[in-house]
C-alpha cells in the first residue's frame, strides 16, 4: 500500500474540491487574471472599422489573452488566435439579426471603437466561461476521476451522507454506486443550491 492511500481521506478530498470549486476561488483563479490581461493590454486600432481590421484586433486581443491572462498560457501565431476568436464569436456570439462571427462583425464595423470594444467584451466573456469549465475539469480530474472506483465510490458515499438534510429523498436512496460516474454534476449542483440559499440568508431585510 502506497502512502498517498494510506492516506486517502474522502473528508478531505471533499473539503479541497469545496475549496477549488466556490465562486471566490474560481474568480481568482480565472477571471481576475484574464482581467488583469485586458486591463495592460495596448492595440493602436484603425478607424473606420473594416472586415480586416476587425479580424487583426481579434487576432491581437485573443493572443494577449491567452499568453498572459490563463492558468496554462499558450502562445499563438496571428492565425490560430483568429481561429479561437472565430470559433468561440460562432458558438455563443448572438444580436438581434445575425449569430456568431458574421454577427459581431455587423456590430463592429463603423467609424469609432465604441461597438468594436462591446465585442470584445463580450468576446472576454466567452474566454471566461470556456476557462472556467478547464478549471472545474481540471479539480475533478486532479482529486475525483482518476482514483479507482472503490475511492470514488467512498467519496460518493461520504457526500450524501454528510449532505443527506439538504439532498432530495429519492436521491439519498439510491444506491450510492449509481451516483459515482455522475459526481461531478451532483457535486456541482449541490454547490450552486448551496450558494444560492447563502445569498438569501445574507439579504437583510
Amino acid at each position: 500500500m502506497t502512502n498517498s492511500e494510506h492516506n486517502f481521506s474522502p473528508e478531505k478530498v471533499l473539503e479541497h474540491l469545496f475549496d477549488l470549486l466556490n465562486e471566490e476561488q474560481i474568480v481568482k483563479k480565472v477571471d481576475e487574471p484574464i482581467d488583469l490581461a485586458i486591463q495592460v493590454f495596448r492595440l493602436k486600432i484603425t478607424v473606420p472599422i473594416t472586415h480586416s481590421e476587425f479580424n487583426r484586433v481579434l487576432a491581437a486581443f485573443v493572443r494577449h489573452i491567452f499568453q498572459s491572462g490563463i492558468q496554462l498560457p499558450r502562445h499563438l501565431s496571428e492565425r490560430q488566435a483568429l481561429s479561437e476568436a472565430v470559433f468561440l464569436l460562432e458558438r455563443y456570439y448572438e444580436n438581434e439579426d445575425v449569430k456568431g462571427y458574421d454577427g459581431a462583425l455587423i456590430d463592429a464595423i463603423g467609424r469609432d471603437t465604441e461597438n468594436l470594444d462591446l465585442v470584445l467584451s463580450r468576446l472576454t466573456e466567452f474566454i471566461k466561461m470556456t476557462e472556467r469549465g478547464k478549471y472545474v475539469e481540471w479539480a475533478f480530474a486532479d482529486n475525483y476521476s482518476m482514483l479507482d472506483w472503490g475511492k470514488r465510490k467512498s467519496i460518493v458515499s461520504t457526500f450524501i451522507k454528510q449532505n443527506e438534510t439538504w439532498l432530495p429523498p429519492e436521491l439519498v436512496e439510491l444506491d450510492t454506486a449509481r451516483h459515482v460516474n455522475h459526481f461531478n454534476e451532483l457535486f456541482l449542483n449541490h454547490m450552486s443550491t448551496e450558494s444560492s440559499i447563502r445569498q438569501v440568508f445574507s439579504v437583510k431585510i
